[in-house]
């Protein structure tokens, strides 16, 4: 087992030749399973009546920090008053060059505010959200919950502890014009456009570019040195830090 970096020189007149002792194959080690870098608490019905207690306020909140974020950084900070949860961007943990004018992390706020909007009312609260209701440019957001609601479970909600992203190659395979459909329609509700690659020839110049990018990232400094930052290589550093790229999905 290799444990030291950096460059290494092979002679290949010693390895190819006559009488040399014959190389052995790799062996991968088995693979584990991915740990679970949340501990959800379940699900359960909030107060019928009343202000909203604290142990529900810190379910929506575990469930909240579910939502993506670029390298998984996430960059946020919660601070609960009452009923409401108040949303902060923490720059400190987005000072990455690939988020451009904060652009990425408000993405990720954007899918911690879907996230509670959809947990709400599963547990029988309404929510009100207000988007920079200050003058402090980190104030991202408040949410406002409140009981007496009735209980709809969106059936996307069981999904979000079983979200998961990495770069694992699979089949090729073009999704049914159903799902492309509904994922369509989705987005149009948002007042989004969702547009597919499906053409072979555009898909292989697609990733042409991708391979470009990865190639700059590899090699720029910086880019580099973040990307470093953001990965997790032990079982330790996953539980212990609970953000980053564990490097078992890569």
């Amino acid at each position: 087992e290799l444990n030291d970096s950096g460059r290494f020189y092979v002679d290949m007149h010693q390895v190819i030749r006559d009488g040399a002792p014959p190389i052995e194959p790799y062996v991968p080690e088995p693979a584990r399973s991915l740990p679970q870098a949340h501990d959800l608490p379940a699900l359960r019905p909030a107060p019928s009546s009343g202000p909203v207690d604290d142990a529900t306020m810190r379910l929506l909140a575990a469930w909240a920090t579910t939502a993506f974020s670029g390298g998984n950084m996430q960059p946020w900070t919660l601070v609960h008053r009452g009923d409401t949860l108040s949303l902060f961007h923490d720059r400190a943990r987005s000072a990455s060059i690939l988020d451009c004018d904060h652009r990425a992390s408000y993405i990720a706020f954007g899918s911690m505010v879907e996230i509670l909007a959809s947990v709400a009312p599963a547990i029988g609260l309404s929510c009100q959200l207000d988007l920079f209701p200050g003058d402090d440019p980190l104030h991202v957001a408040d949410v406002t919950f409140a009981t007496g609601a009735p209980v709809v479970v969106d059936p996307l909600v069981q999904g979000i502890p079983d979200r998961v992203a990495n770069r694992r190659l699979g089949p090729r395979e073009p999704l049914p014009p159903t799902l492309r459909t509904t994922l369509e329609a989705e987005a149009d509700v948002h007042g989004a456009t969702l547009g597919f690659v499906s053409d072979p020839s555009d898909l292989h110049a697609l990733s042409k570019l991708v391979g470009r990018a990865d190639r700059i990232r590899m090699t720029h400094p910086r880019l580099h040195r973040e990307l470093m930052g953001e990965m997790r290589w032990t079982d330790e550093d996953v539980h212990q830090t609970r953000d980053g790229i564990d490097i078992d999905t890569m």
